[in-house]
């Protein structure tokens, strides 16, 4: 128990001494209390190392720190009032806390911050997040024109090229080279008209080879033919 008390201590210090340098918007922090109360770092040189148990909710009155442990399992911010660096008499300020529960140490971990803090800075980010909106929508809709033009232009000439083969220019060719999918595919269509073409060509050849041949036989036929009439004449 005493190594792991020592463990623990050395822990918090290095915890401590790294927290230092995290700040959370202008008074945002983070902050380390045990189960029993104990608050182990805190910004506030008046509250760190402190006994926790005294410190009440001024709105209900209760350990505030014991309220803080309920919603260590919830998804939603505790809200409660506290003083304020300003004001530090006062406790009316609104404050909000988001805490969770490390079981292997008994830790809870919270982060704390002024509400008014906080919708300050999440204005400034929803504003500067449209503005960001507003000066790239311009850029984005040049970009997508140029995008789709440079896509779209390569497949009218394949779509070109398709239709002057289908009315039976087989000279047609598609114009396009390249490694990527439109290449590839330009490549491909213009050996598949090189290869109609080439078939075409033998099959007129072919054609015309029969065709003289045919005439061949015809006029030999004929020849025998009258040849056999002047006989019997």
């Amino acid at each position: 128990d005493v190594n792991v008390a020592q463990h623990k201590q050395k822990m918090v210090a290095r915890l401590r001494n790294q927290l230092k340098n995290i700040s959370i918007g202008v008074t945002g922090h983070i902050f380390l209390f045990n189960q029993q109360e104990h608050i182990l770092i805190h910004p506030s040189p008046s509250l760190e190392g402190k006994d926790g148990a005294s410190l009440l909710n001024p709105v209900s009155q209760k350990p505030l720190l014991k309220e803080m442990m309920e919603y260590a399992y919830s998804e939603t911010p505790f809200y409660y009032r506290w003083n304020h660096p300003d004001t530090p008499e006062q406790y009316t300020h609104q404050k909000m806390a988001w805490l969770h529960h490390h079981k292997g140490l008994d830790w809870y971990v919270g982060i704390g911050m002024y509400v008014n803090e906080f919708e300050q800075t999440a204005t400034y980010l929803s504003r500067q997040i449209l503005l960001y909106i507003l000066l790239l929508t311009p850029l984005l809709v040049l970009l997508s024109y140029f995008i789709t033009r440079r896509l779209l232009h390569p497949l009218k000439k394949l779509s070109g090229t398709a239709q002057k083969v289908y009315h039976g220019d087989l000279d047609a060719r598609c114009k396009i080279y390249g490694k990527d999918e439109v290449g590839v595919l330009a490549a491909a269509i213009n050996r598949m008209v090189d290869q109609l073409s080439s078939n075409i060509s033998t099959l007129d050849d072919q054609v015309q080879q029969r065709t003289e041949e045919l005439r061949y036989t015809e006029a030999l036929q004929r020849s025998e033919t009258e040849k056999y009439r002047s006989l019997f004449d």
